[in-house]
């Protein structure tokens, strides 16, 4: 091999090393986007758990007071609340999902990553 194709040789190594690490780099960027929507998922599932608890003690006292009208309103608040809650337990479920398909990625781009 001439000095000049192993000159080539070298940059077109240097070359994939540089989009290797730049797809590490972008890659380990949306594994932390990931992790970033997982913690607000958490927090939204907590928010919600505790607006449904607050509304179940609304209704258990509107019962307790046996005003129909009211009793209809509490029950309302507390399916809606309830509703939030599925929808915040859903979007937890798929920012899991996400972070371990975001993780598994990352672990591949290091994976083959492989600095000379």
């Amino acid at each position: 091999m001439s000095q000049k194709e192993r000159l080539a040789a070298l940059v077109a190594d240097d070359n994939a090393l540089i989009r290797a690490q730049k797809d590490c780099y972008w890659k380990e960027k949306a594994w932390q986007e990931a992790k970033d929507d997982l913690s607000t998922a958490k927090s939204d599932v907590s928010q919600a758990e505790a607006a449904c608890t607050h509304a179940y003690k609304e209704w258990e006292f509107a019962v307790g007071r046996g005003i129909p009208a009211e009793i209809a309103y509490y029950k309302q608040r507390y399916q809606e609340a309830g509703a939030v809650l599925n929808k915040a337990r859903d979007t937890l479920k798929k920012a899991k999902r996400k972070l371990r398909d975001k993780e598994q990625s990352l672990h591949n781009c290091y994976a083959g990553y492989k600095p000379k």
